[in-house]
């Protein structure tokens, strides 16, 4: 079972987002505090983590399988945030 803060983010994103469009993906089982998700395609990959961060502020990194671009970085992403990222990259 993940970490409260990754279960209230999925039930926050759950609401606001179409999961037909994106799925939830756990490579990483043994890390309670990270989840990921992709798109359809599975080209793309939103990598959260939640360790060490303070209540609703996450690690977040977007992974590109293109190779054209630099993986993207943001260090203190709210849940709000995550959402806006999801629609822009994986949707």
């Amino acid at each position: 079972m993940k970490d409260i803060t990754i279960n209230i983010l999925l039930s926050y994103l759950h609401l606001k987002l179409d999961f037909e469009k994106i799925q939830a993906v756990d490579y990483w089982e043994a890390d309670l505090c990270a989840i990921g998700f992709t798109n359809n395609f599975k080209d793309k990959l939103i990598y959260i983590s939640s360790f060490q961060k303070e209540q609703n502020q996450f690690y977040v990194e977007v992974e590109l399988e293109n190779g054209l671009e630099k993986n993207k970085i943001f260090e203190s992403s709210t849940s709000k945030e995550i959402e806006e990222l999801l629609i822009s990259f994986l949707y």
